[in-house]
């Protein structure tokens, strides 16, 4: 005697889709996944070809390359899975140089994401809360010099009120006095004598907001500068700028998408409106 089921209708395409669902996984699975190279420091080889990956290289999975994990940093992209870096590949022996040959899906590790650290918000604003903007742990500037944007009312700047910063190496402790013009307060590396976080070495800065008239200060905020090579950052914004334009985002999603670029591959806080600016001042996007 056999037993026959009757199964609903909606029931009967629902199993159909999750059926289609399953099988199409499957044949996915053993795709050769594409990445593309939006970060790279060293140099890092296709063993086949020799040629070494710039920013805007693509790399499949199983691409065989050639690199040195102790002196090349890399991050890859994919549009279904996110970034990923470059790591020793299990079970395979470095010559003696320290370099590793392996296929691309054997050495990458996904990216952690940081979150969204930076502020957000009107990219023409000008900010009334220096301490959220800079945040208190390491923040990255696009550029030597940056440029913030104050509220009068809130932080009025003139020859008797005004931001100095103070560093200290070693024992000594220095204190300088913040450029500003009008609402503009510039921050620039030169003043902070603060190495890059590629260089042996980084230096915490605190900000203080300082009052001539009764001799007195409000310390704002303590932070670790960390300065990217402009170029090298121009090179990847500039190419994650042209793909999420061929993807047809919006103003507002490619910024947040760049800003979340910086803060997840150079591993800090920065500001939207800040590096809104600093795109716009080089052509890369433009409201």
């Amino acid at each position: 005697m056999q037993l026959r089921m009757n199964i609903p209708a909606f029931l009967k395409s629902r199993l159909c889709w999750i059926s289609l669902f399953i099988l199409t996984a499957f044949q996915s699975y053993g795709q050769d996944e594409t990445y593309y190279v939006v970060h790279i420091k060293g140099q890092v080889q296709n063993s086949v070809t020799r040629k070494s990956f710039k920013v805007g290289d693509t790399m499949k999975a199983s691409d065989k390359i050639s690199f040195n994990p102790e002196k090349s940093a890399v991050i890859l992209m994919s549009a279904q899975k996110g970034r990923f870096s470059l790591g020793k590949p299990p079970k395979a022996a470095a010559s003696a140089s320290g370099e590793f040959i392996a296929f691309v899906k054997n050495t990458i590790i996904p990216v952690t994401s940081v979150g969204n650290l930076s502020t957000r918000g009107n990219t023409e604003s000008c900010t009334d809360n220096l301490k959220k903007t800079l945040g208190s742990e390491s923040f990255i500037f696009p550029d030597d010099k940056a440029v913030f944007c104050l509220d009068r009312n809130t932080y009025p700047m003139n020859q008797n009120t005004f931001f100095i910063y103070q560093t200290q190496i070693a024992d000594k402790k220095t204190n300088y006095m913040i450029p500003f013009e009008g609402d503009s307060l510039f921050i620039e590396k030169e003043k902070f004598h603060a190495p890059a976080k590629d260089t042996d070495g980084e230096i915490k800065v605190e900000i203080y907001y300082y009052d001539k008239l009764p001799n007195t200060s409000v310390k704002i905020t303590s932070i670790t500068p960390i300065y990217i090579n402009a170029k090298e950052l121009k090179t990847e914004l500039t190419f994650l700028t042209q793909l999420y334009k061929k993807q047809k985002l919006s103003y507002g999603e490619i910024l947040e998408l760049l800003t979340e670029h910086m803060e997840n591959v150079y591993r800090g806080r920065t500001d939207e409106t800040m590096l809104a600016r600093w795109l716009k001042r080089n052509g890369i996007l433009v409201l």
